[in-house]
């Protein structure tokens, strides 16, 4: 068994304000268009007329999505410079931008589509879990920024 580090989110009470999408960016000092973490909200439902009465049977809710930091990453399988590897201590996956060749094979492997290519280095780059932050013993910065506190760090045994 191994440890990993996950952020766990609770939908329930996130209201989409994308503080920590907004966070995470400014961390990263990422350019328009560049996110290692998006907010998304889906919706759905339709409206049905009673008599004279139009009654909505609607939904909508959001969901925050960073790198999943996987047990077997596409993404470092698709990576022909040995630039991501996965840190057997805590399960973070991790680009090493020094090695990284901007080939984008780790963006397009990605499913979940955490891997942003940042064009102003012309490589890729994705969520490291706040590396800096974790080192000083403090949460990510999307986990801090949240308002509504959805979103957590946990720990899992895998």
């Amino acid at each position: 068994m191994s440890m990993q580090l996950t952020i766990d989110f609770n939908e329930k009470y996130c209201t989409g304000c994308a503080t920590c999408q907004i966070a995470c960016k400014d961390k990263n000092n990422l350019n328009p268009g560049e996110f290692f973490r998006r907010v998304t909200e889906y919706e759905g439902g339709s409206y049905r007329k009673v008599g004279e009465t139009i009654l909505p049977d609607v939904y909508t809710y959001w969901s925050s999505d960073t790198c999943k930091h996987c047990d077997n990453p596409d993404c470092l399988a698709a990576c022909p410079s040995c630039a991501i590897t996965k840190n057997p201590e805590n399960g973070i996956v991790v680009l090493h931008y020094e090695s990284c060749t901007g080939c984008r094979r780790c963006e397009r492997a990605c499913p979940h589509h955490a891997i942003a290519f940042l064009s102003a280095l012309g490589k890729a780059g994705k969520c490291d879990f706040c590396r800096d932050l974790r080192d000083q013993d403090q949460d990510p910065a999307c986990v801090s920024a949240c308002p509504m506190r959805v979103l957590k760090v946990q720990t899992a045994l895998r």
